[in-house]
């Protein structure tokens, strides 16, 4: 049974699934080669939509969870709403919000492992984007998307908007920047920490042996929290909730995100100062966000934050309400108004 820490008094929610036709796009030139981005079967994406008490919004925020979570990262099942992004974005600031499980996780789609891939991902995100516009998703037809996305989710941003640059209107990024060293101890740990989900969740049947997660909850700590600034019981719910995630090459992905440079909406990238996947020396300064601006040269207002005394898991510290307003109210003040 999928838990999701709604708070209904103040917005409402409800489970959507979203059904993703069977699609050859076909080639679709991007900077730097070409994306054939297909779906080999119809696949069954599953998320939750929040709307303000009213029941009207005119901006959805899809939000796109990181590698071993689903949509719960955002609405955590745990501290009444302290952990939870759309009691900030739907409550506080009249936005609307759909958090998916990623195909490949959660209640979605499980197709085989070589069916997840990047390629795929942004298939459903395309598809998705375009539901949400036509109001096929909830009733509502929205005038406007904000990509929302933590770590990889993040990453398969860059490579959705560089493939796809009018899917979105306005795009924020967590818990990743471009230039990210994937080969650092940390990440190799990380990677040397991997096992087939069902030594882990003996429960969850993935398809193939591709289907992996974090094997300990002390490996997820390592990775994804900085302490002392999480609630020790959060790490075990995290671990004991914990999802698959299926094994692609992100540098490859990396390679084919040039195309960010055509965007032209607003773009908000945040990153912990204590994230130990990204900080080598475990604490990361304003110096990593150096050559972001030319990745986002196109962008009618960029930003950065690095985000004090916070780990690679933002919405699972201490620091997450103030991270979530910070998002919120930037995306306000640069014009992103949901009441406009």
């Amino acid at each position: 049974m999928l838990i999701l820490g709604n708070y209904a008094s103040a917005y409402k929610c409800q489970n959507v699934t979203i059904t993703i036709p069977k699609t050859d796009i076909g080639e679709i030139k991007i900077v730097g080669g070409y994306a054939n981005i297909t779906t080999a079967e119809d696949y069954q994406i599953s998320g939750t939509l929040c709307l303000p008490k009213s029941g009207k919004s005119k901006i959805v925020q899809l939000l796109l969870h990181a590698v071993t979570h689903d949509r719960r990262y955002w609405d955590f099942p745990y501290g009444s709403g302290t952990y939870s992004y759309p009691k900030t974005a739907v409550e506080s600031f009249g936005f609307a919000t759909l958090a998916i499980d990623r195909l490949g996780t959660g209640q979605s789609s499980w197709p085989p492992s070589l069916e997840t891939g990047p390629n795929q991902q942004v298939a459903t995100f395309h598809s998705i984007a375009d539901q949400l516009r036509k109001g096929n998703i909830g009733g509502i037809a929205f005038e406007k998307v904000v990509a929302v996305g933590h770590s990889r989710g993040a990453l398969l941003i860059e490579y959705w908007v560089a493939t796809f640059p009018t899917d979105m209107d306005h795009i924020v990024l967590t818990g990743w920047y471009r230039n990210v060293d994937l080969t650092t101890p940390a990440f190799q740990k990380f990677f040397s920490n991997l096992v087939p989900v069902g030594q882990v969740h003996p429960n969850m049947k993935a398809p193939d042996s591709k289907y992996v997660t974090l094997a300990t909850e002390e490996s997820r700590v390592a990775s994804f929290f900085h302490n002392p600034m999480y609630e020790h019981k959060i790490s075990g719910i995290d671990y004991a909730i914990s999802q698959p995630f299926t094994i692609t090459n992100d540098v490859e992905i990396m390679s084919l995100t040039a195309g960010t440079t055509r965007f032209k909406g607003t773009v908000l990238v945040i990153f912990g100062a204590n994230d130990a996947l990204g900080c080598i020396t475990g604490l990361c300064t304003e110096s990593i966000f150096a050559k972001e601006p030319t990745y986002w040269s196109g962008a009618s207002n960029f930003a950065t934050w690095l985000m004090p005394a916070t780990g690679n898991s933002i919405n699972l510290h201490r620091t997450a309400p103030s991270a979530n307003a910070y998002i919120n109210g930037w995306l306000f003040r640069n014009g992103v108004n949901p009441y406009v």
